[in-house]
């Protein structure tokens, strides 16, 4: 075996104990690459993308693939039919599992502060503390008068500066999720977000303090808040009151959001009478900080920040190893009954048993509507319920609103990488389309400027909302 990257290649008999028939195929070859530290990402044996890859690899030359650690070196060996297969495979390993420039294994959330409206300098940040809550949420209060609105012009070399900021964040992710094989799916939520760390004692900063905490992406914290006591009016108008909300499970793990749709079906010979099942359960890894993919954006001049996250969907050919329970599980422990909830999600019992059992931390139930835009966002409008560890306890009730692209889950399907990463080089002409008067990318408009105009309408939707309810109490 050699060192430094080196591979070592031997005959080997296929009576062998510890190998097995690799697709009707005698293994004949033993190839092992062993990879240093320096100079070679770090090999996690429990990592899905990597574990995915290497199958992708194996299944491609028709080899079997093993990892083993001798010290602080990874060691990958191949077992191949002959000679192509076990080069072709020791090739895909090298190239993949190289450092490249500009690549990083350890991803940290990006931070950024939305600017306001008027020059900086105008404004004061005065953090909120609100009781019961954790932490404090920034809020810009305008030093020299009140509050600035829309029709106040705006200071284009800030926006300028804040767009750029976020094409940088935008840039650094897409060439991260070029080497994710499984499917991804990305959204932007909107909710809050509070300090948990700041100046002791301070609780009024300039716009620029409030820049300078925000660069320590630690500092904030992310809280998706109730968004308003029902959905909001200004989505819900009579030209789509039609529209049937779609109810799902979402079952909380230590590492997992284990998602399975309900289905209503209408039971013969009895009006109105309806019974529910669980559809297939998809998977999503609920990462750890240092490779959580997501984009913060505090917005202290309205009532709500927004999130773009990003994440990675475990293939089904994984879930046995993934998930710790199986769909007659699921079935066994939760029972419908006759009633329904806010917003119509039909109740449930969860049995105390299914959530000790699988170490479960939390179960939802979610009730969406979905809507279009345009031909190239969607918003989806979600109220949740919330069981915990105590499951005799009442469901707490939440509000959710999400912005995403229509073409965003197709663009981001699992993809087959073990010869070459994905295609991907600029994030807004992957994923932010543009439309044109006939449906036609229109090549004038930029395509940052329209997602954060969605993102903006949403926003100022929710703030009047909000305000709503205000004056309403």
């Amino acid at each position: 075996m050699a060192s430094g990257g080196g591979s070592t290649l031997r005959s080997f008999s296929t009576q062998s104990n510890n190998l097995t028939m690799v697709q009707n195929y005698k293994i004949k070859l033993e190839i092992t690459l062993t990879l240093p530290a320096h100079g070679y990402k770090d090999v996690d044996p429990s990592e899905l993308d990597l574990q995915t890859i290497i199958n992708q690899i194996a299944q491609k030359f028709k080899v079997h693939i093993e990892m083993d650690f001798d010290e602080s070196d990874a060691i990958m060996t191949v077992f191949a039919p002959n000679k192509t297969g076990a080069h072709g495979a020791l090739n895909a390993l090298r190239n993949m599992l190289v450092c490249k420039s500009g690549e990083k294994s350890v991803w940290h959330p990006f931070a950024l502060v939305r600017p306001p409206r008027s020059c900086k300098e105008n404004m004061k940040i005065v953090l909120s503390i609100v009781e019961g809550k954790k932490g404090s949420r920034p809020t810009a209060k305008n030093a020299g008068g009140p509050k600035s609105s829309d029709a106040d012009p705006v200071d284009k070399t800030q926006e300028e500066e804040y767009k750029e900021e976020l094409k940088k964040a935008l840039a650094f992710t897409v060439q991260n999720l070029k080497h994710v094989p499984n499917k991804m799916r990305m959204r932007v939520h909107f909710g809050t977000f509070r300090l948990k760390e700041w100046k002791k004692g301070q609780t009024e900063y300039t716009f620029s303090e409030l820049e300078s905490i925000a660069e320590i992406a630690e500092a904030l914290r992310s809280r998706v808040a109730s968004i308003c006591g029902s959905v909001p009016r200004t989505v819900r108008s009579d030209s789509v009151d039609d529209i049937k909300p779609v109810h799902s499970l979402v079952i909380i793990t230590k590492n997992l959001h284990v998602e399975l749709g309900i289905d209503t079906i209408q039971t013969k010979g009895w009006a109105g009478q309806v019974t529910y099942a669980f559809g297939p359960p998809a998977a999503f890894r609920r990462e750890k900080r240092a490779r959580a993919i997501e984009i913060l954006n505090s917005c202290p001049e309205g009532h709500y920040d927004w999130i773009l996250e990003i994440h990675n969907q475990i293939d089904r050919q994984d879930f046995k190893a993934a998930i710790p329970f199986r769909s007659t599980d699921v079935r066994n422990n939760f029972e419908f009954t006759n009633n329904v909830l806010p917003g119509g999600f039909p109740a449930i019992i969860v049995l105390a048993h299914f959530m000790n059992a699988f170490g479960v931390e939390g179960v939802l139930g979610r009730t969406t509507w979905s809507y279009m835009l345009n031909s190239e966002y969607c918003i989806e409008i979600s109220i949740y319920h919330k069981w915990g560890s105590d499951t005799k306890l009442p469901p707490t009730t939440s509000t959710g609103v999400t912005l995403y692209g229509s073409d965003w889950d197709d663009d981001m399907d699992l993809e087959d990488l073990s010869t070459a990463p994905r295609k991907w080089n600029d994030f807004g002409k992957q994923f932010l389309h543009v439309d044109g008067p006939t449906r036609h990318r229109n090549p004038d408009t930029d395509p940052y400027d329209d997602f954060l105009n969605r993102v903006r309408f949403v926003g100022n939707m929710l703030d009047e909302a909000a305000d709503e309810v205000a004056s309403s109490h």
